[in-house]
């Protein structure tokens, strides 16, 4: 999927029709109230996320487009990021596309049918309460840690974890920055100590809550043309 992406976006590149596709989307949207602006970009995102299901994916294809669309709408980069990520991540509970999602119900043995009539309801409520963070979002221009956010990420992206090697580092400066913030965190180590999965809670320990959940590895760079370091925050 990260290389489909690629593709798509190689050629908005090399036709320059990305900023053409940017300006005639703010024409659609320009006659609209900028929390709607918003809930409409994370309603395209949602439908692209059946096609590209991968975040990282989903992210290189669309993001060129949508940023500078938010920009000449009037939305800051966080708030175009925050659409962003509502419409990539709540479509996944019922996406039949993402990998992840059949791979978990053919495992438990449950049809895709009978498990999008179980959770479609909690979708809905999802989205609904989505919609309205975009909207306050947009209402008190969410970005007053921005600069903190983008510190955060230019660290993170700095570790070069590529697939199969070893996380300790990135994990050790995750677990000194969420302990700063008195945050209780537990490393789990794999058999050869050379790589572990990072386990944290924040709010009271008791039943229900929400996980989230994420990798650290990146793929290779090996051989692709980048014009600026891969881990350096640009």
């Amino acid at each position: 999927m990260v290389g489909f992406a690629t593709t798509i976006k190689v050629l908005m590149e090399m036709g320059n029709i990305g900023d053409t596709i940017s300006y005639q989307l703010s024409i659609i949207l320009e006659g609209l109230p900028l929390y709607l602006s918003a809930i409409c970009m994370s309603i395209s995102q949602s439908f692209i996320n059946f096609f590209i299901p991968s975040g990282s994916g989903q992210a290189l294809a669309t993001l060129p487009v949508m940023i500078p669309l938010g920009e000449s709408l009037g939305l800051n980069r966080q708030i175009t990021i925050l659409a962003f990520q509502v419409g990539d991540g709540l479509t996944n509970l019922i996406n039949p596309t993402l990998g992840g999602l059949i791979a978990m119900l053919s495992m438990s043995r449950v049809p895709i049918d009978r498990w999008i009539r179980f959770i479609f309801p909690v979708l809905i409520v999802l989205i609904i309460i989505a919609f309205l963070t975009l909207i306050v979002a947009v209402a008190i221009d969410y970005n007053w840690f921005m600069m903190n956010v983008e510190e955060i990420l230019a660290k993170l992206v700095s570790f070069p974890i590529l697939g199969g090697e070893s996380n300790i580092t990135i994990l050790n400066w995750i677990k000194e920055y969420l302990e700063s913030y008195k945050v209780k965190v537990n490393l789990v180590p794999n058999k050869n100590e050379n790589k572990a999965s990072l386990h944290c809670r924040i709010g009271p320990p008791k039943e229900g809550g929400v996980i989230l959940s994420g990798h650290m590895d990146v793929v290779p760079v090996e051989g692709q043309k980048w014009t600026s370091n891969p881990f350096t925050l640009t």
